[in-house]
């Protein structure tokens, strides 16, 4: 496989609120053993909603289906409003856990969101973008089925990837440290009402159905995961290297002009490889395969240990030596930081939707994430280039599978990834029938005035 950076897994994984994005780096200091944010105990309870196609068609799903109205500053301050970036450098890493005594909403405010929606103005009265609320039908996922979560980080993943056009919302409750339990949103209320004339049930919005960079939501998709393919991993049979190729050169995994500490990689210096097979903090050159943090075996997932690892972090790296242990590499830069900066390090990647950051990020495209892999079975099939729209057809034992739950079609790559674990057991048979544009050709076109 090889994957440049803006192939990460899109509209599938999710922080379960600010608190948990701004810990994300800092939960993963100590790579044996990643630390929750302070205050944090565990989560307790998890109810995941989405509002989709199926959603609106009732006659289309067995799912429970209620009427509600999502926000995303729910159980947070307002501040968050102005994005997670900014709300980062406001609070610093160790940001307020969620909890309804935070937000801008007191009694009469959640009133009057469950019952008189349609006669309020989000945008006048409390201060929310289009891109921050949302109201409608909603249909409950099935935890361990539709999605998992990780109770003590702060993060859930969908089995499948959202669609363009829909949004995810939650409610849940945890426990702190003291033992004290919070409850954000309406979880399991019996008393909300599932018609659409009743009380609306109040969620926390993860992600809008037309996500925008400046809208708070954006800032919890996570971008820092990437699936390789495959599935049922094991580290005997697992390879991965970060790697950085300068136009005319072969690909190395150092920078070009860079020395980190003692000559380390980028597989180290991002953080991917930080202990030996035995655990010791002597970095081998090896992924350190740790289940549920840097790797995920069972679907195929490498996962960065921190939020922004070709933006922000690197940034931090190659500027200041600040590595995501916490300490300060000697860090030497040919030229100088700013000089190097535009060939090296990629903000913009998380400020854009992927498409069109692979579009304009053109120096983006000499990192890869490469390497190989045994598997159980495969779940990525190459298909090629040109796809017409809608052509893609996948069977398996004369079943028709549904594209967006059961696989998804990447028409950029030229890739079918079958997405339902039933379709990739053993000795079950895939069938891909595409069609393809007969004149097609990719290329790059400059215009300048």
């Amino acid at each position: 496989f090889s994957l440049v950076p803006t192939r990460y897994e899109d509209d599938t994984h999710f922080f379960l609120g600010f608190a948990f994005y701004n810990w994300w780096d800092a939960a993963h200091r100590d790579p044996s053993n990643p630390t929750s944010p302070p205050g944090m105990g565990r989560f307790t309870g998890m109810e995941v909603w989405v509002q989709d196609a199926q959603a609106n068609n009732q006659t289309s799903t067995t799912d429970e289906v209620v009427y509600g109205t999502a926000i995303v500053d729910l159980g947070e301050p307002v501040e968050v409003l102005d994005g997670g970036r900014s709300y980062l450098d406001l609070v610093g890493e160790a940001a307020p856990l969620p909890a309804p005594s935070l937000d801008q909403y007191d009694e009469a405010d959640l009133t009057r969101l469950r019952t008189q929606y349609n006669e309020i103005v989000y945008p006048d009265e409390f201060g929310l973008t289009e891109g921050e609320y949302k109201t409608g039908r909603w249909r409950k996922l099935r935890e361990g089925v539709d999605y998992i979560y990780d109770d003590r980080l702060g993060w859930l993943s969908l089995t499948g990837s959202l669609g363009p056009n829909d949004a995810l919302a939650v409610a849940y409750q945890y426990r702190t440290s003291t033992e004290q339990v919070v409850t954000v949103g309406d979880f399991q209320d019996p008393s909300q009402s599932g018609s659409a004339t009743g009380n609306r049930t109040l969620f926390k919005l993860l992600r809008d159905n037309a996500p925008i960079a400046t809208d708070a939501p954006w800032d919890l998709t996570m971008r820092n995961i990437y699936r390789v393919g495959g599935r049922s991993l094991n580290p005997q049979d697992f390879a991965v290297q970060v790697t950085y190729e300068q136009p005319g050169n072969t690909a190395q995994k150092t920078l070009p002009g860079v020395q980190i500490s003692d000559g380390l990689t980028l597989l180290q210096a991002l953080g991917l490889d930080r202990t030996n097979e035995s655990g010791l903090p002597r970095p081998d050159d090896v992924i350190d395969f740790r289940p549920g943090y840097t790797i995920d075996a069972q679907n195929g997932r490498v996962i960065f240990p921190v939020r922004e690892p070709f933006g922000r972090y690197l940034e931090g790296l190659l500027r200041n030596g600040r590595f995501v242990s916490g300490t300060e590499l000697g860090v030497t830069v040919s030229g100088g930081y700013e000089s190097a900066a535009p060939d090296l390090v990629f903000p913009r990647l998380y400020e854009l939707k992927a498409d069109v950051a692979e579009r304009e990020l053109n120096k983006l495209r000499r990192y890869a994430i490469e390497g190989e892999f045994k598997s159980a079975s495969q779940s990525v099939f190459n298909v090629g280039f040109g796809l017409v729209e809608g052509s893609v057809t996948v069977t398996s034992g004369g079943v028709t599978l549904v594209e967006g739950s059961d696989y998804i079609v990447n028409e950029t790559a030229g890739t079918v990834e079958i997405r339902n674990a039933i379709y990739l057991a053993p000795g079950q048979q895939i069938r891909v029938e595409v069609e393809r544009n007969k004149l097609f050709s990719i290329g790059s076109k400059t215009l300048v005035g």
